[in-house]
């Protein structure tokens, strides 16, 4: 049983729809009502917080899950600013509160969602699990503290914990409005895109890649303990974003109004070696191909 919390975010409804689809038995959590999943007899969603220890510890007596994945917390740098102490309870708390009961029902994996902002300014090529986390945002900041109590929780025992560090996860019908699917909304409506930051280079990671990296993770038997970036492995700026949807929809214009920020954070290129050598993991989707197979899935819903 594979218990997933956030499931209703756009890379747990994938995940589960991928998982239910190979008949594995998932339950899935999250605080907001239902969104639309694949019909599977394997699948369970329950409205719950992951705040809410009473009702886990219900829902854990009950199914008993034998490895969760955690994805349920506030998810942007943007939101943990505007709340922090919901970020602070939300990221740090509800972690605990899982791995806790993780522990009290002898779960046997712990696969925990991170985020690249953990590495702070990323002013290198690429940059590996090997180096030691400096994060710059409030958001980086708790998800590298809640990352530790984890690790140090789960020490000496039989769970083996596993941290996923993925960054600029993208794919049709994103529901979060992130940056690509902004980008390809306002290229649809003829605004023009605005780029705000023209040095970094983000690593963009198509959700079928990651949904790979994560069923490879969950079918390969690690060390506790083991951090794995999982991405493309490729830098790409949002100019070249910007020029990819420009060949699919030509009338696209975009404008640079990059002005330099200190306090941003630099996004880079995710350092996969790691993931590659222990997982055989190959991500196959470049930006180029992404974007179009957004394009293609999504124009058959348009009017």
């Amino acid at each position: 049983m594979i218990f997933i919390t956030g499931c209703n975010g756009f890379v747990g409804q994938n995940l589960i729809n991928k998982l239910s689809a190979q008949g594995e038995k998932v339950i899935g959590i999250d605080p907001i009502e239902q969104r639309h999943y694949n019909k599977a007899n394997s699948f369970k969603f329950l409205k719950a917080s992951t705040l809410d220890k009473g009702l886990l510890l219900e829902l854990f007596k009950e199914h008993k899950p034998s490895t969760i994945i955690h994805m349920g917390m506030v998810s942007t740098p943007k939101d943990a600013l505007q709340n922090p102490e919901l970020a602070k309870k939300s990221i740090l708390e509800g972690s605990l509160n899982l791995m806790e009961l993780a522990l009290e029902f002898n779960a046997e994996k712990f696969i925990h969602f991170s985020s690249s902002h953990v590495y702070g300014d990323i002013n290198k090529q690429s940059i590996s699990e090997e180096e030691t986390p400096q994060p710059k945002s409030l958001y980086g900041k708790i998800k590298w503290d809640t990352e530790q109590r984890l690790r140090k929780l789960s020490h000496s025992t039989n769970l083996r914990t596993h941290i996923i560090r993925p960054t600029s996860v993208y794919g049709p019908n994103d529901p979060g409005m992130r940056v690509v699917s902004l980008f390809i909304e306002r290229a649809i409506k003829n605004q023009p895109l605005i780029i705000k930051d023209s040095l970094s280079r983000l690593d963009f990671t198509y959700i079928e890649d990651l949904l790979e990296g994560v069923q490879l993770l969950l079918s390969t038997e690690l060390d506790d303990g083991i951090t794995i970036n999982l991405s493309r492995g490729e830098g790409r700026s949002l100019i070249d974003l910007a020029k990819v949807i420009q060949t699919h929809l030509p009338e696209t214009i975009y404008e640079d109004q990059s002005v330099e920020d200190s306090k941003k954070t630099v996004k880079g290129c995710l350092d996969i070696g790691r993931a590659k050598r222990l997982l055989g993991y190959e991500p196959k989707v470049d930006l180029e191909a992404g974007i179009k197979k957004i394009l293609e899935t999504q124009s058959k819903q348009w009017p």
